[in-house]
């Protein structure tokens, strides 16, 4: 297990009573109500809802993205408002996030190569970080790219010379390439065709098992939830409205807008309660 710096039984980072709340013109949107998610070392922790339910809320918050308007974003164990803005900037170096759509996600003028090792040079240049030379760098590269099970006749590869699957696979080598503490990945697998999507989940099982770092999955798929999570928060209109276990929400959900999602993941990706399946209704 890689060592993150953050001690056993500790959360690797949580919101507490988060509310964001902004005008739109002259009404007051309430994107996020009185949030709260701990994402605990070691585990994969869903959240899931339906568009507009205030997931990218959350997580822009957590990233420091938006300004909460009343409650904690933790890191560590360190609630970030307590602390300068370079010790929140370091804490939130922990967290790296492989987004939903590998088509922009990375530089199209970057090799595979570059993309993967821009973060550990920015990583080496920042002050009080160990530098690393450029074979140190190159080395790193090569185990990461490894790690996601791409040919090293990919290193020299620009982005629109690889396939949806593949760029997904290099941003999720770039996420890990400076060891973080916390995994997010935002809808990753929305732009990819069925097969690739059982792919990648099924990569992100492998690295969680090999490397033991926390992920947040944010989705509005059950489907998907349920192959890689340990823990389910559903929101619904800026609110959790439900939380516990995988195994107990999606076998006894206690909310009906959770068993409302259920019962359209059923349909829409013929999930069987088990993990998504290689076809969808939607992609025939």
């Amino acid at each position: 297990m890689a060592d993150t710096g953050i001690s056993t039984g500790q959360s690797a980072a949580a919101v507490r009573a988060l509310s964001v709340t902004y005008r739109r013109g002259a009404r007051l949107v309430h994107a996020a109500r009185d949030v709260s998610i701990d994402i605990p070392r070691g585990r994969i922790v869903g959240l899931i809802g339906e568009s507009g339910a205030g997931k990218s809320t959350v997580l822009r918050a957590l990233l420091g993205l938006t300004k909460p308007t009343s409650g904690v974003v933790e890191i560590a164990g360190t609630d970030l408002s307590t602390v300068s803005a370079k010790a929140a900037l370091a804490l939130r170096n922990r967290i790296q996030v492989v987004m939903q759509n590998p088509y922009a996600s990375l530089d199209p003028r970057w090799s595979v190569a570059d993309s993967i090792a821009e973060p550990l040079r920015a990583r080496s240049r920042q002050r009080g970080s160990e530098p690393m030379s450029k074979d140190d760098i190159a080395r790193r590269v090569g185990e990461m790219l490894d790690r996601v099970r791409l040919p090293t006749s990919k290193l020299h590869s620009l982005p629109r010379e690889l396939s949806g699957g593949e760029r997904q696979r290099v941003a999720i080598a770039r996420a890990l390439s400076v060891r973080p503490a916390i995994l997010v990945a935002d809808e990753p697998v929305t732009a990819l065709d069925n097969v690739t999507t059982a792919e990648i989940l099924g990569l992100l099982e492998e690295l969680h098992a090999e490397v033991g770092l926390a992920i947040l999955i944010v989705s509005h798929s059950m489907s998907v939830i349920a192959q890689l999570a340990d823990d389910v928060h559903v929101m619904q209109d800026g609110r959790v409205v439900e939380s516990g276990s995988a195994e107990s929400v999606l076998d006894h959900p206690q909310h009906p807008h959770t068993a409302m999602l259920i019962a359209a993941s059923r349909y829409l990706d013929e999930w069987d309660g088990s993990g998504p399946e290689l076809t969808t209704a939607a992609a025939r």
